[in-house]
């Protein structure tokens, strides 16, 4: 039997910003550039929504 499967992951980046509040510094940092090196260093599976669909009816 042949599946198309999806399999899910979560990363993250790190930023330093100054701001009045941690709303504030999450509203400036997702303005930054995303590093892509650093969410491909930080991948973790994300089992629980992996899934398996068959390609046959």
């Amino acid at each position: 039997m042949k599946f198309t499967v999806h399999r899910y992951f979560s990363g993250f980046c790190t930023y330093s910003v100054e701001a009045e509040n941690e709303e504030e510094a999450v509203l400036k940092a997702k303005q930054l550039p995303v590093n892509h090196n650093e969410v491909m260093g930080t991948l973790m599976d994300w089992e629980e929504a992996d899934e398996a669909r068959s390609e046959t009816s």
